[in-house]
C-alpha cells in the first residue's frame, strides 16, 4: 500500500507542478503580448513625437523667415518713401531755380540778410 500512496502523491505532485507550469506559461505569454503591444505603442508615439518636432521646426523656420521677410519689406518701403520724398523736393527745388523764385520755406542765409 505504501507504493500506491507514494505513487498517488507523486502523480499529484507532478499534476500540481504541471498545472503551475501551465499557469506560469499563460502569464508569461500574456506578459509578452502586453509588452509587445506597449513596444508597438511606444514606437508609434516616438514617430508622432518626431513628426511633431519636425512640424514645429518648420513652423519656427517659417515664422522667423516670415518675420525677417516682413521686416525687410517694411525697410524697403520706408527707404522707397524717403527716396521719393527726396526726389520730389529736388524736383521742386529745380523748378524754383528755373523760375528764379526763392524758396519761401528756406531759412535765410548770410548772403540774403
Amino acid at each position: 500500500m505504501r507504493p500506491k500512496i507514494v505513487f498517488i502523491v507523486l502523480v499529484a505532485f507532478v499534476a500540481a507542478s504541471g498545472w503551475q507550469w501551465f499557469e506560469l506559461q499563460q502569464k508569461l505569454d500574456d506578459a509578452e503580448l502586453q509588452l509587445s503591444r506597449m513596444e508597438s505603442h511606444a514606437r508609434e508615439l516616438e514617430k508622432r513625437v518626431f513628426e511633431l518636432e519636425k512640424q514645429l521646426a518648420e513652423a519656427e523656420k517659417r515664422s522667423v523667415d516670415g518675420i525677417a521677410e516682413n521686416a525687410n519689406k517694411m525697410l524697403l518701403e520706408s527707404w522707397e518713401s524717403v527716396l521719393q520724398e527726396f526726389q520730389q523736393r529736388l524736383e521742386d527745388a529745380k523748378e524754383k531755380m528755373r523760375d528764379g523764385k526763392p524758396d519761401i520755406n528756406a531759412e535765410p542765409t548770410d548772403d540774403q540778410t
